[in-house]
């Protein structure tokens, strides 16, 4: 410390100033002065204060702590799969079991990519605004869906998407299934091949299949024809019994149907002139007023059709 009087520098142990012989007395509080006049602290405010920034600093860290506990948010999850129905809980939930979280817009999961999501958490009195990224994602291959075994005719386009569906993200993958081996349609046998499937994120889906090439007269070709949808439309030929060629004629052209086939004396096709094939109930026939009339005006064809030859 320094004399109050000359600002010449005494010992702490010191009773008087060696310079001005100024005692210093035990009741003083003396202030500590620099050669240039100045106060400066004493090193026993020094010591009165480091305690004091000390427990500053611990209370500014508890108040910061119970803050986080009590605003603070736990991510589950910032990626979502596309299509997918996303709650809250399944993004962020509040730390603290009072918090409630808000979201102050929706996320879109039929769109790919960054999305900000905006929300407010609340805890009684307090709140505060925030947001979070969440990306949406694609990681789900396609499923194709159809029969394990077709077959085909001779010298006949062989095209997946008259057989298969394809259930995706993404539309219209049906037109882009791809068959490996290629199927030599040019040859009567069977083969084993892949179908696959490929989105846009890159997933691809397959299914393994067998093809067989067969080699018909023009009766049986309809025959197969109404068969390969009725298995589109029930998922196998189990329970397919007989094939028969309802009505063949060449002015058949009424409401564009060519033929009827009829499968087990329940189920009728319409195979029509553009290539559709269109199945009715027995019951759904009846109703038809031009079945109607085909049936009573007409001749029936009548040519029936060995299953065995079309159907596993």
């Amino acid at each position: 410390m320094f004399c109050t009087k000359c600002g010449c520098e005494i010992k702490e142990e010191s009773a008087f100033c060696p310079k001005c012989g100024k005692v210093v007395s035990d009741t003083e509080n003396p202030q500590d002065v620099s050669i240039t006049g100045r106060k400066v602290p004493s090193k026993r405010t020094l010591r009165l204060f480091i305690p004091i920034a000390i427990l500053l600093v611990v209370v500014l860290t508890v108040v910061v702590i119970i803050y986080n506990a009590m605003m603070g948010v736990k991510v589950i999850n910032n990626k979502v799969e596309a299509g997918s129905i996303v709650q809250t809980k399944d993004i962020i939930i509040p730390r603290s079991s009072n918090g409630i979280i808000r979201f102050q817009n929706e996320l879109d999961t039929s769109k790919l990519g960054q999305q900000a999501l905006q929300y407010t958490i609340e805890n009684g009195i307090l709140s505060i605004n925030r947001h979070i990224e969440i990306e949406v994602i694609d990681t789900t291959a396609p499923v194709i869906s159809g029969p394990e075994n077709i077959k085909v005719q001779k010298g006949e386009l062989f095209n997946p998407a008259d057989f298969y569906s394809v259930t995706d993200f993404d539309d219209g993958l049906e037109n882009s299934i791809a068959v490996t081996p290629e199927v030599n349609i040019n040859v009567v046998g069977s083969s084993k091949v892949q179908l696959s499937a490929k989105d846009s994120s890159g997933n691809i889906g397959l299914l393994d299949i067998s093809v067989q090439v067969i080699d018909l007269t023009a009766d049986e070709q309809l025959a197969l024809k109404a068969i390969n949808k009725y298995v589109e439309n029930n998922g196998s030929t189990d329970g397919v019994a007989s094939t028969v060629i309802v009505y063949k004629t060449d002015a058949a052209g009424t409401n564009g149907v060519d033929y009827y086939v009829e499968i087990n004396s329940d189920v009728l096709y319409a195979i029509y002139d553009d290539g559709e094939i269109k199945p009715f109930t027995a019951k759904e026939a009846q109703s038809q007023l031009v079945l109607k009339l085909l049936f009573m005006a007409v001749e029936m064809d009548g040519t029936e059709v060995s299953s065995s030859k079309l159907v596993d």
